[in-house]
Parts: C-alpha cells; sequence; structure tokens
C-alpha cells in the first residue's frame, strides 16, 4: 500500500516532497510563517488538546501567540481559519489516500490552480491539500462528493475486501485547518522541502493578486475587526517609524493651580524662539532641545494636563517645539515625562518641608487631597452596583471631575458641561447631564447653580459633599476603598482605584472594553475572565468557588451568565485583536504592554502588526476627538453669537433691515395700486399738492424729505442713480435747456444763506446716492429779453413728481422772491 510520503516524493509533483528528516531550519520556519501568513486570517485561533477538543477560553489573537502556547497545560496544537479564497482538503484515508491525492492534483493541474500538499502527520494516508479553487470551488466539492461515493464500493487493493463507505471524515473540504507552522496535536510532523515553501510561496502570491477585486475584498473583511481592516488597508503604504524606547505612557503630574503661561513663554508659542530670546529664556541659542524642556516644564508647572500642552504645542508658532512636533507626540512624552518627575519631586519635597513647618497650605492640600481619596474609595465601593447600561459612564464622569479637581487643588471647581465632552470619553451633553444628576442622586456629588444667563465666563459649580470633607465619617485611609471586594489581593483583586487609560485609546476602545483593560492592567499576573468581568463591571456577583478548587486565583469566583459570557468574550477578543491582551493555555487573560510587544524580543512582522493595530487605534480616537471638537466649538461660537451683545445688536439691526424692507415692498405695491386707480385730473391734482408741500419746506426739510424717498426705495431694490439717469433722458432738450436757464436765475435771486445750505444739501445728496454732478452753468445768468417771467410760465402737471415739484419751486421762487404766491391750479396747468 503506497503512503502519502511515497505519493508525495515519487509520483506527485515537487509541491508534495518531503524533506528528508533533518533539524528544522531558520529558512524553514520562516517559509511556513509565510504561507500562514497568506493562507489564514489574522485570528482568533482556536487551541486544542491532543483528543482534538477545543480548550476553554482558549482563543489566542495572533499565530505567535497561538504557537508559544502549544505544550502548555492542555494545549496540543492550534487551528486557524483559512482565507476566504482558500481551501483545504482534509484526508484521512489510509486505503484510498494515494488515489484520492492523484485525482484532486489532476483536478488542480487541468485547471492551472494554485495547490500544496503537507502530510499532516499521525499515520500515513492522512493529509491537507491547501488550493485557490477561485471559480471552481462547487467543482470541487462535487468531486470530493464523488470520490466519497465511488472509492467507498471499491475493494482494499491489498486484502481484497470490501472497505466501508468513506464519510467526511475520511476526506472532506474545510474552512478550519491546523496551519503549516503548528505541529501534529499528538505525532510529529513531517517537515516540507524548503525549496517546494519557496516556490508554492512565490505561486500563491501571484495567485492572490490575481484575484478579482471582489475576492480580495471578502477577503480583507473576513474574521477581522474594523481597526484591524482599516490597519491591512494601510499596508500598502510605508510603514510608521518606530518609535524610540517602545511606546510610552504619559505621566500624570501633581495637582497645582491651572494658570496661564508665564508671558515669556507664552510669547515663544505665539512668536516663536526669537521671542523667547528677547524674554531672557533661551539658556542654550545652539541646543533646541534645551528651550523645548524648558517650555514643557513651565507648561508642567502651570498646572497643565499633557492633552492641554500638546493642543498648544500642535497650534504653535513654526520656530517653536521644531524637534517635537518633527519627531511626533509619542517622541514628546519623554520629555514630557523627564519635566513632570523633575517637577513633582522637586514639589514633594518643598510640600514636606511646608508640612515640616506647619504651613496652612500643606495643610489646605492634604484635605483636599483627603477628600478626593475618600470619594474615589466610595466611587470604586458602589459603581458596579449601577444599571449596566450606564454604570461605565456615571464612572468615566466622576473619575474626571475628581481628576480636574486634583488640577485645581480644590474639592468645587466651575466645570462647563462642554469641557467633559472634551476631556472625556462621553460623547453627548445629554449623556453627560444624566450621569450627573445619578452621582447627585447617589449622594456622590452637589452642583451648585452659579453659570449667569448671557454670560460665556461662567459656569455651574461641581462639589463632593461636605461628608467627603469631615474626618467623622472615617478613622483613618486605611478605611478608604473599604468594600470594594471580599477577596484579598493575593486571591486576585486588582488595587483600586485603578488608573485610566490615555483619553485616546478610551474613545476608540469604548468605555466598557477601556474599564476592561484597566483592570487586566491592574494585575501583576493572568486572571480568569470571570474575575476581569466582576473588577471591569460587567458583572457584580460573587460566589465561593467549587470545593476542591485550590488554585489561588480561584478563591473566589464570579458568576457569570450566558450573555455576560458572550460579552466577554467579544472584549477579550477585540482587544486581543488590538494586541492589548493575552491568553495563556489556562484561558487566563493578562495585558501586553505595548513596550513587550512591539520591543526587540517580537519578531518584525509581530513588531509591524502590533505597531499598526496601535497607531490604528490612536488614529481612530483622534477622529473621534476631533469630531467632538468641532462640534463643541460649533456650539460654543452659536452659543456667543447669541449672547454677545455686539453679536447681538448687530442681529438685530440685521432682522430691523429685513422688516424694513419688507415693509417698503408693501408700502410701495400699495402706493402703486392707489396710483393706478387714479384719473388723469386726480393725479395732476396729487402731484400740484405733493409739489406745493414740498416748497413750503426749508432747505434742511427739503434734504431730510429727498433722503428718507431715497432710502425708501433702496430698500425694495431700485438704485437711485438709475433712476434719476433715466429721468433726466426722457427730458427733451428744449426742457432741459428752460429748466437750466430758470432755476440759475431763480437760484441767484434767493438769499445767500439759503443758497449756502441749498448746495451743502445738493452735494451731500449726490454724494450720498453716486448721482451724477451738474453741468457748470455760466456765473450770473440773466432771463432772456424776450421771456416775461410774469405772464408766460406754464407748470407741467403731467410729468414727473420731482419735475412737477422743481417747476413749482421755481415758479414761485421766481415770481414771488421766495415768497409763496397764490395762483389757482388748474387742469394741466396753473398760471
Amino acid at each position: 500500500m503506497p503512503s502519502v510520503r511515497q505519493h508525495s516524493e515519487d509520483r506527485l509533483p515537487d509541491a508534495r516532497r518531503v524533506a528528508p528528516v533533518r533539524a528544522d531550519s531558520s529558512r524553514s520556519r520562516t517559509l511556513r510563517r509565510a504561507l500562514d501568513d497568506q493562507l489564514f486570517i489574522a485570528g482568533p485561533w482556536l487551541a486544542i488538546d491532543a483528543a482534538n477538543a477545543p480548550v476553554k477560553g482558549v482563543r489566542p489573537a495572533t499565530l505567535s501567540q497561538a504557537l508559544a502556547l502549544v505544550g502548555q497545560g492542555r494545549v496540543a496544537s492550534v487551528v486557524g481559519t483559512l482565507r476566504s479564497e482558500v481551501v483545504g482538503v482534509d484526508i484521512d484515508s489510509p486505503t484510498f489516500a494515494g488515489e484520492i491525492l492523484d485525482t484532486l492534483v489532476a483536478f488542480c493541474s487541468d485547471r492551472g490552480l494554485w495547490r500544496l500538499v503537507r502530510p499532516s502527520g499521525g499515520a500515513d494516508g492522512r493529509a491537507h491539500l491547501l488550493l485557490v479553487p477561485g471559480v471552481h470551488r462547487g467543482e470541487l466539492e462535487d468531486l470530493v462528493l464523488r470520490l466519497r461515493r465511488e472509492l467507498g464500493r471499491k475493494a482494499d487493493p491489498v486484502t481484497g475486501r470490501a472497505s466501508a463507505p468513506l464519510g467526511r471524515h475520511h476526506v472532506d473540504v474545510r474552512r478550519q485547518l491546523r496551519p503549516l507552522s503548528a505541529p501534529h496535536r499528538c505525532k510529529p510532523t513531517p517537515l516540507l522541502d524548503e525549496d517546494v515553501m519557496a516556490a508554492a510561496l512565490a505561486g500563491l502570491s501571484d495567485a492572490l493578486q490575481a484575484l478579482s477585486a471582489r475576492l480580495r475584498e471578502a477577503r480583507d473583511g473576513d474574521g477581522a475587526s474594523q481597526a484591524s481592516s482599516s490597519v491591512r488597508s494601510r499596508r500598502s503604504s510605508p510603514p510608521p517609524a518606530p518609535v524610540a524606547a517602545g511606546l510610552v505612557e504619559p505621566l500624570s503630574p501633581l495637582p497645582r493651580p491651572h494658570q496661564d503661561l508665564p508671558e515669556g513663554w507664552a510669547a515663544y508659542l505665539r512668536a516663536g524662539r526669537s521671542a523667547a530670546a528677547e524674554a531672557g529664556l533661551d539658556r542654550e541659542p545652539d541646543s533646541r532641545s534645551t528651550i523645548e524642556y524648558d517650555a514643557t516644564r513651565a507648561m508642567v508647572l502651570a498646572g497643565w494636563s499633557e492633552e492641554q500642552a500638546w493642543q498648544a504645542i500642535a497650534v504653535a508658532h513654526r520656530s517653536a517645539f521644531v524637534k517635537a512636533r518633527s519627531n511626533g507626540r509619542r517622541w514628546w512624552w519623554h520629555v514630557w515625562n523627564y519635566a513632570v518627575s523633575s517637577a513633582d519631586a522637586w514639589l514633594s519635597v518643598h510640600r514636606a518641608a511646608a508640612a515640616a513647618r506647619g504651613t496652612s497650605a500643606t495643610v489646605v492640600d492634604e484635605a483636599v487631597a483627603w477628600a478626593l481619596a475618600r470619594a474615589d474609595g466610595e466611587l470604586e465601593a458602589v459603581w458596579r452596583s449601577w444599571p449596566a447600561q450606564s454604570r461605565h459612564t456615571r464612572r468615566e464622569l466622576y473619575r474626571y471631575v475628581l481628576e480636574r479637581m486634583r488640577r485645581r487643588g480644590a474639592t468645587a471647581v466651575a466645570l462647563p458641561q462642554r469641557d467633559v465632552l472634551l476631556d472625556a470619553a462621553i460623547d453627548s451633553r445629554n449623556t453627560v447631564a444624566a450621569a450627573r444628576d445619578a452621582l447627585i442622586a447617589a449622594g456622590l456629588l452637589e452642583v451648585v447653580a452659579t453659570h449667569q444667563r448671557g454670560s460665556t465666563d461662567t459656569a455651574d459649580t461641581w462639589c463632593l459633599p461636605q461628608r467627603f470633607s469631615t474626618s467623622t465619617t472615617t478613622s483613618g485611609p486605611e478605611d478608604v476603598g473599604r468594600g470594594v471586594g471580599h477577596f484579598e489581593p493575593s486571591r486576585g483583586t486588582p488595587p483600586q482605584p485603578t488608573s485610566p487609560l490615555p483619553l485616546l485609546l478610551r474613545r476608540s476602545l469604548g468605555l466598557p472594553r477601556a474599564h476592561l483593560l484597566e483592570a487586566a492592567r491592574a494585575h501583576v499576573g493572568p486572571v480568569t475572565p470571570a474575575l476581569l468581568a466582576h473588577a471591569a463591571g460587567i458583572t457584580t456577583s460573587l460566589r465561593p468557588s467549587l470545593v476542591g478548587v485550590t488554585a489561588p486565583e480561584a478563591a473566589m469566583e464570579t458568576v457569570l451568565t450566558r450573555e455576560q459570557e458572550r460579552t466577554m468574550r467579544a472584549h477579550l477578543q477585540a482587544l486581543a485583536t488590538h494586541q492589548l491582551v493575552v491568553v495563556d493555555a489556562y484561558g487566563r487573560w493578562k495585558a501586553t504592554e505595548p513596550v513587550s510587544v512591539i520591543g526587540d524580543d517580537a519578531t518584525p512582522q509581530d513588531a509591524g502588526v502590533a505597531r499598526l493595530e496601535y497607531v490604528a487605534l490612536e488614529e481612530l480616537g483622534r477622529d473621534r476627538q476631533d469630531t467632538i471638537r468641532r462640534a463643541v466649538a460649533s456650539e460654543r461660537r452659536e452659543y456667543r453669537a447669541a449672547v454677545d451683545p455686539t453679536a447681538r445688536r448687530h442681529r438685530w439691526e440685521a432682522q430691523r433691515q429685513q422688516v424694513l424692507t419688507r415693509q417698503a415692498k408693501v408700502d410701495l405695491a400699495r402706493q402703486k395700486a392707489w396710483w393706478n386707480g387714479l384719473d388723469d385730473r386726480a393725479r395732476r391734482v396729487q402731484t400740484a399738492a405733493a409739489a406745493a408741500v414740498f416748497a413750503a419746506l426749508s432747505p434742511t426739510e427739503q434734504a431730510q424729505r429727498k433722503h428718507q424717498l431715497a432710502v425708501r426705495r433702496a430698500r425694495v431694490g431700485l438704485v437711485e442713480r438709475d433712476r434719476y439717469t433715466a429721468w433726466w433722458h426722457g427730458l427733451s432738450s428744449e426742457e432741459r435747456d428752460r429748466r437750466s436757464v430758470t432755476r440759475a436765475w431763480a437760484f441767484h435771486r434767493l438769499p445767500e444763506d439759503t443758497r449756502a445750505s441749498l448746495v451743502g444739501a445738493w452735494s451731500e445728496h449726490r454724494a450720498r446716492w453716486n448721482l451724477p454732478q451738474p453741468r457748470r452753468t455760466p456765473p450770473s445768468p440773466a432771463p432772456p429779453a424776450s421771456f416775461d417771467l410774469t405772464s408766460g410760465l406754464v407748470i407741467d402737471l403731467t410729468g414727473p413728481p420731482e419735475e412737477v415739484q422743481d417747476s413749482l419751486l421755481d415758479l414761485l421762487t421766481t415770481v414771488t422772491g421766495g415768497q409763496p404766491a397764490d395762483r389757482e391750479l388748474v387742469a394741466g396747468t396753473a398760471r
């Protein structure tokens, strides 16, 4: 009976050739790992024991983590999921293994499909065929069914007896297989030839690149989270530069009163390094590091947080913080941490000396710290009992309030709700208000209404209740936080309270997963999911362990419902996908430090993936933070525009102009309708009456009247210059000459002061409304010799109102010397 190895070496193509028995080489391990990365999705991986049963709770996120568990506890090997376009055929038939392999390899060769055969180990007749079927997947499945059916009726070629029917466990098409890098669960696995694997790797890359966009898109999205998909989509671009000494976390400085930077350092941010030199702050002009460290330390001393300091650096002058901005925020964290350590060391010594002298400032600081510590302890004692839908948000809000009080060194701070949105991982003011009201109802917080309506620099004051500041409710610091858990720290209780994650990480992960990661980081070693669930607030119930359990970490166990188990599994798998936690062979989890994941001890592949995962989380958190920041900035602009006196006055003036314009259009439409309803005689009478009223006005009153009429016409969209030009071009040359001569002669007969007033009013009106300037006239015009001013002067009442007004004014001033004359108005003319 030919074995699989004999078929692989003698009768089948080189892709199935097995290497001679020898020690595993570094090149062979590298090729196997490269093939696994191409054939399988990123994770999670399933750990199996020697009986081929899954190890409960052990689902590593990466292949490196999975392979590291092999041989520990019950873990004998691991199983992964193939990519959507790759399938595997599991062959476990000692009788017909060679015939099945020949048939399947011929099927692949006839269609030009990529394939790789590897003995699965254990015994002869067991092998895995990996191939990329493309559009022939249905044919492959039909062929496997046909082989099971036809070979099951054949007799054993050695004994001649009828064989048992072949089932799915003899030959089957599968999506889950053991990777090439994983050993057999109980027996040695033959090694593939290195040249065969190298050729297979090159052919696999070509086969996957030739796939359609639809298949490649399905492959990249299969079994991966949203953040992991975004990471894989970036792998075509150059990876980010490695961070010096791994990824570090920014330190939180001791609480100090928040204040503005000294003027010299504020000028450095605003105007650049030259301003700092003028202020005498540039100690080493040839060094960029010194001045940036000094400026960072000034921010620490001013009570700024890391987030506030970096925001100021990001918008600073181009010659300020050049090195920090070029190397990035995480590089600047080293400068920040050094400045925090130095400043806090000095402050600790100073406060200790002040305490020895008995100064009042130290007493105040200690009282505030004592009150905040008691509030922290009570929060950790009660927050798990709150409703599951809101407990994480309430905890986030209260921790932020306490942190803000620490920074200000007081138990009462003015806190706008929009500041909470910017500095805490909460996305809605309604959520902030609901959580605040719940904290007030729980007796953990008091809010004093100090916000003044219509102001932009006041806010409600958030205070700790008085009971936290008195010493009658507790006997000493050792009582703070009691009641948090009912088992000892050596049995797995995390230290309380835990330190919060950076804001960007909390935003990208979400509060439940962020609190779960905080709980995992608070433990020194691996912890069971049940204990993590209680520490992270997933469940609140505890019960003693079953009799006979002696493991220290299982001395107290948490009761998880099925829904809570599914929730914990989803949260832990998501964190493992982002390389933030790892599982051991016993199903216990622990947090991974970014330094250990991306450090020198990690493989380049693992380090690159971990770095991309961490960067992707930061980018996601930064995008969400920018969205919140833009929304808050927009809301604040709208609010300030609503309450600012100047903005309100401008808005009122614009609204007033809209009302006046609307009213002017209504008046114009009403006037036109009234005028169109008059006959010719009525129009002449109305025109003459209006002209007489206008002529009786003083020069100042006439100017005001003309301006009012021009404003009214401008409100409805009429242009005064266009209207004047149209009226002027509508006059005949005789009318223009008569008007010029008559008005000039009448003007020179007016008193000197009246003429000066008229000239000033006319010039101002023309300049204001951009009217054409008048033509020059002779200095002393004389009336025509044959022109009888008292007998032949006629006023045409059928013309435009302005012309009638001007003509009537000419008539009255000419005939009476500026005094009104008693003349009879008749239809058509006035004599």
